[in-house]
């Protein structure tokens, strides 16, 4: 697995977002307040299973500009 930080899955954050909402992986909206009622481990163990799964928008994303850093 390619090497990632926060800081690029926070650069990334739309596709969080969209991978969140797809009702197809969590069907969850982000922006409903959740992450208010929600651990950040609750949120770090989702974030991290988008990571692994090759079909979110955040694999792709990560994968894409793994290795483009100067």
């Amino acid at each position: 697995m390619e090497k990632w930080t926060w800081h690029d899955v926070f650069t990334a954050w739309t596709a969080v977002e969209l991978d969140f909402q797809d009702q197809s992986i969590y069907g969850i909206d982000l922006d409903s307040g959740i992450l208010h009622q929600r651990s950040w481990r609750w949120l770090q163990t989702r974030i991290v299973g988008l990571i692994t799964n090759s079909d979110s928008r955040l694999h792709r994303v990560l994968k894409a500009t793994a290795g483009k850093e100067g």
